[in-house]
This record gives structure tokens, C-alpha cells and sequence, in this order.
């Protein structure tokens, strides 16, 4: 009774160990590597220049980025809580996405410059080899998106007289974004 007992405490302990091991190297991996991987993906993949003070990764799958900026986006925080992946569906759920201090500004040229725009469209153009691919595209499921204090501004000289729109201080939630 004692040897079995002993075995099943050694199973129960070695299952533990090999459940918490990664997600303890993720831990460490992301917290010391995940900015610089972010703003090396932003850069190589779509040609922009973010600033970002930190990103950070916390129990239970949570991602926080503090103070982000972009030309004409930026936010104070914004945290993402992961829900899971679905590999039949290619499927990533965020149980939560919390964004606090949202500022957009819309100019004539959008919310994109027009050279990231452009750098874009030449370079991530799907070719028909490419459309093959057994993986196939990847899709994100946001179950609640809370904004909180977000100003969004929107400024045009095209008409005959120049037009300035703000709204500021937006408080929501949207529920059920796929």
C-alpha cells in the first residue's frame, strides 16, 4: 500500500513538474525577450517604428503592454487576457482585451502613413503558392474589449474648409468580436 502510494505521488509529482516547466520558461522568456520580439515582428513585417516601455506576461496567460505608441495610435495600457487556441479552427481566443488611455488621430492619410501602406501591399500580397498553404489563415475570437478613456480625433483639409472632429473621454464595451 506505502509502494503504491509512493509511485502515485512520484506520477502525480513528474506530471506537475512537466505541466509547469514550460509555462515557467515562458514566463521568464517573455518577460526578458517579449518586447524586443514585438517590436522586431512590428518593424520586419510591417515596416513601423513603435516605442514601447513594457511588455509583460503574468499568471493566469495574461499580457500587459504599457505605454505604446505609433504615430497616430498610442495607449497607456493594455492588457490581454489569453483564453486559448483552437488548432482544428485556427482559432486564438482572448477571454478579455482591456485598453486604457486610447488616443487615434485620422488625418488625410488615415490612420497608416501612406509608405507603410504601400510598403505593404507590395511586400505581404498573397501569390497562389502562397494560398495553398495546409495551415491556412489564423483567426482571433475577442470575447469583451473594454476601452476606458479613449479620445479619438479625426482631421481632413480635402473639403473646402477643414474639418476637426474629436471625441474624448470614451468609456465601452463590445462583447463578441470574431
Amino acid at each position: 500500500m506505502i509502494k503504491t502510494s509512493r509511485k502515485l505521488l512520484r506520477i502525480i509529482f513528474t506530471l506537475i513538474v512537466l505541466i509547469a516547466t514550460p509555462y515557467i520558461l515562458l514566463y521568464f522568456f517573455i518577460n526578458e525577450q517579449g518586447k524586443d520580439i514585438f517590436l522586431n515582428s512590428l518593424k520586419d513585417k510591417y515596416n513601423i517604428e513603435a516605442h514601447l516601455d513594457n511588455l509583460s506576461f503574468s499568471i493566469p496567460f495574461r499580457i500587459s503592454l504599457d505605454n505604446f505608441k505609433w504615430q497616430n495610435i498610442s495607449f497607456v495600457q493594455t492588457t490581454i487576457d489569453l483564453g486559448g487556441y483552437n488548432p482544428l479552427t485556427h482559432t486564438i481566443t482572448i477571454s478579455n482585451l482591456h485598453i486604457k488611455g486610447l488616443r487615434i488621430k485620422i488625418d488625410k492619410n488615415g490612420l497608416m502613413p501612406i509608405a507603410v501602406k504601400k510598403n505593404y501591399q507590395k511586400k505581404y500580397v498573397p501569390s497562389a503558392v502562397s494560398s495553398l498553404s495546409i495551415v491556412g489563415p489564423l483567426f482571433i475570437k475577442i470575447n469583451t474589449i473594454e476601452v476606458d478613456t479613449a479620445n479619438i480625433f479625426f482631421e481632413t483639409n480635402s473639403l473646402n474648409h477643414s474639418l476637426n472632429v474629436g471625441l474624448e473621454d470614451i468609456v465601452g464595451t463590445i462583447k463578441n468580436v470574431r
